[in-house]
């Protein structure tokens, strides 16, 4: 089922035009990679996608219906945005930082209730922050920020996540864990758009690949065709190692989650 689809999108931000006859569709289970070199217009897309900007031209629906058609407390329900640059301005806690997560589910003035306190534990538990939750998020260093906001978003139980670069401050570990979680989140029936410059992780988990290029769509569909040797000559500019004779090869550097090596105590040693 389309979740998201959008067709003939443009825009222009500061009098240039940022985006040209872009078409997008993002169905159940799937997770889209967004790629292409800085300026091609993925976190503008991301954006549009998300409701926060309006585009000049194109039609955007939702479940089949016009974006419009859907209230604002609705698609905050049912679509989680995770921004490039997301920071928290408050000096609140883990913990407290990742229950904003459950205001599009609550009433004026309710509060959380056990539904609630479960989602954020998840969240919390799924991005390894546990151990942090009576932490001001202003003491976090940046890639612990990205995970917090990563939980944030996970306990609104979003049906469609769209995120902005989500692994661009995190460390290899913290990368797979963050990929596998949005993984998983399209397993169990939901949908992923993520915006990603790292090819490799592009390639392995997202179920499909966008390339974007000035603006348009330069190709779409499976990793092994979007990242040709004369699609990333044309938009990025690089090739394939001589030596290595396909993509396939290319792409087959993959690292995997392992439990850390325990290593014997100098003091008992001897």
């Amino acid at each position: 089922m389309n979740l998201i689809s959008a067709s003939g999108i443009g825009i222009r931000l500061g009098g240039r035009s940022i985006l040209q006859q872009v078409d997008i569709d993002l169905q159940q289970g799937e997770m889209l990679g967004l790629i292409g070199p800085n300026g091609a217009g993925k976190s503008t897309l991301l954006k549009i996608l998300s409701g926060i900007l309006q585009p000049d031209q194109g039609r955007l629906t939702f479940r089949g219906q016009p974006f419009s058609s859907h209230d604002r407390s609705t698609r905050a329900r049912h679509i989680s945005y995770l921004s490039q640059q997301g920071s928290a301005h408050w000096p609140i806690t883990v913990r407290q930082l990742v229950a904003l997560g459950r205001l599009p589910h609550l009433g004026p003035w309710q509060r959380p209730g056990e539904r609630d306190r479960l989602a954020i534990e998840q969240a919390m538990q799924a991005t390894d922050l546990l151990g942090l939750a009576a932490r001001s998020v202003a003491t976090l260093s940046g890639g612990e920020k990205a995970r917090v906001l990563l939980a944030r978003a996970l306990a609104g139980e979003p049906a469609i996540l769209l995120a902005d670069e989500p692994v661009a401050a995190l460390d290899p570990a913290h990368q797979l864990d963050v990929m596998t979680l949005l993984r998983r989140h399209c397993d169990a029936g939901g949908a992923v758009v993520v915006v990603l410059h790292d090819l490799h992780l592009a390639a392995h988990f997202c179920d499909r690949l966008q390339l974007l290029h000035q603006g348009m769509t330069l190709e779409t569909g499976p990793a092994t065709r979007v990242l040709s040797e004369a699609n990333l000559q044309r938009a990025y500019g690089i090739g394939i190692r001589a030596g290595i004779p396909s993509v396939e090869q290319a792409l087959a550097l993959a690292w995997e989650r392992r439990p850390a090596a325990r290593h014997p105590d100098p003091a008992k040693a001897g």
